[in-house]
């Protein structure tokens, strides 16, 4: 299976693998997001990160092999500004599923989240992937906007609670195809 490198780069940013040392910078920065207990109804995981980076935020039979976990830097500061997970051959060899993206508060708005993505379109694809996949809360409307601007804009199923009411959640599965 064809994987993403571990240290790659765009314009404005680089992603690297996430090391050990900077598992506690990660989850302090993954915390900020002050609106995923509202959208995804669940608290935050006081050890989330480290986790992905032991075992892996996997899907079903999914292996570790197969799941990265970067850091997203500024090119100019070295600066930590975001994280993206990303699962390889889920749930086809050749689909690959975001499992996780976030940028730093401060930084959102300057089209990093944009470049990311199209970086790794542009590198999966020449990998020969056929398409990206992310799941999305309903709730979470910034992120249904964000990702149908970049052309996740195929629905593959919605997930979770069946009726609506203020403590129900609901996900979609948006694909993209390269």
């Amino acid at each position: 299976m064809n994987i993403i490198k571990g240290n790659r780069g765009s314009a404005r940013l680089i992603y690297n693998d996430l090391l050990i040392e900077e598992i506690n910078a990660v989850q302090e920065l993954f915390e900020t997001n002050n609106n995923m207990n509202v959208w995804a109804g669940k608290e935050y995981d006081a050890k989330y990160i480290s986790r992905c980076f032991s075992e892996g935020d996997l899907p079903p039979n999914g292996s570790k092999e197969n799941y990265k976990i970067q850091t997203i830097k500024s090119v100019n500061t070295d600066g930590l500004i975001g994280f993206i997970a990303i699962y390889h051959g889920f749930p086809e060899a050749n689909i690959a599923y975001i499992a996780f993206l976030y940028i730093g508060t401060p930084f959102q708005g300057h089209g990093y989240g944009q470049e990311i993505v199209n970086s790794l379109a542009n590198e999966l694809s020449n990998l020969q992937y056929k398409e990206i996949r992310i799941n999305v809360a309903l709730k979470n409307w910034s992120a249904l906007r964000f990702w149908s601007k970049l052309g996740f804009d195929k629905i593959s199923g919605v997930f979770g609670d069946k009726e609506f009411a203020e403590d129900k959640r609901a996900d979609l599965e948006l694909i993209k195809f390269l």
